[in-house]
């Protein structure tokens, strides 16, 4: 009797793990969740550094409105954009949706045409450490050495009358 309730306590114990060895999937975690897969160093994609936003005021240099090139000489810069302080830097504006310029030269719309050179102008361009000219821009305001002044000035006082 020994000897049976032996064998069936070992046989009842090997028939609870086998249901529990058999469902084991070496793809699987004990909770059932899938396991990550580990990727190799040779596989893991390169690093590839996000372009930054970084805003520029200067004076225009000089602006080719057939190819939409404008060249500013940065006299400020934001963190992103310090490296190209003090130089002159070409900005394409393909990408620009309304550029911000006085209409200068009276023929209703506000492009490259109305730029000259000398003014004022801040532009924004999305850049990345290894940027090549011409920087992408995504927002150009042009103004001119005169009209900042003009804008700024007091109202005349009225003169009494007599």
């Amino acid at each position: 009797m020994t000897r049976i309730r032996t064998t069936l306590t070992v046989l009842a114990a090997a028939a609870l793990l086998v249901p529990v060895a058999a469902s084991a999937d070496p793809g699987k975690s004990r909770s059932g969740k899938a396991k990550k897969e580990h990727r190799s160093d040779k596989a893991k994609k390169e690093h590839v550094a996000k372009a930054k936003n970084a805003q520029f005021k200067g004076t225009v240099v000089s602006v080719d409105a057939a190819t939409g090139t404008v060249t500013v000489t940065v006299l400020k810069a934001s963190k992103h954009g310090r490296a190209f302080k003090g130089q002159d830097v070409a900005f394409t504006t393909a990408g620009v949706k309304k550029i911000k310029v006085a209409d200068t030269n009276a023929d209703g719309k506000r492009d490259l045409l109305d730029v000259k050179p000398g003014d004022r102008a801040h532009v924004g361009a999305r850049i990345a450490k290894d940027a090549a000219a011409p920087l992408a821009a995504r927002k150009f305001h042009a103004k001119a050495p005169g009209a900042e002044e003009q804008e700024d000035a007091p109202a005349p006082a009225p003169t009494p009358a007599p």
